[in-house]
């Protein structure tokens, strides 16, 4: 009996600038971990762009989303930062479900780079 290929985790990594403007490799668990810390948080994808870094996310009944997004932000600057990476802009946009692809089995790709290779 032939078995489907399962695949783990999809997520991209992403390539952000340092102080001298060098791309630097930040590991995709990285975000997951900075994300994972807020329980308020039941789901959420993470987009980076030219622009900035826009995180989607899908808030626990009864979370305060202005308080989740102060927070979210400054956490996620801070560990940036700390790992010697400029911190883009970070955008937080909040929405009721996030959509699975039904063309990867239903699995959300939660971290996503749309920077060319080339800029790499």
């Amino acid at each position: 009996m032939a078995y489907p290929n399962v695949e783990g985790r999809s997520d991209d990594i992403l390539y952000l600038k340092n102080s001298q403007g060098h791309r630097v490799p930040v590991l995709p668990v990285r975000v997951r971990d900075a994300i994972g810390a807020f329980p308020e948080i039941k789901k959420y994808r993470v987009v980076h762009d030219d622009h900035r870094i826009t995180a989607t996310v899908v808030l626990r009944v009864g979370s305060n989303g202005e308080e989740v997004t102060v927070n979210l932000t400054n956490n996620r600057k801070a560990r940036l930062e700390s790992r010697g990476v400029e911190c883009p802009e970070i955008r937080v946009r909040y929405i009721d479900r996030i959509e699975r692809d039904p063309s990867t089995m239903g699995k959300v790709k939660l971290v996503q780079s749309n920077i060319r290779t080339k800029n790499r």
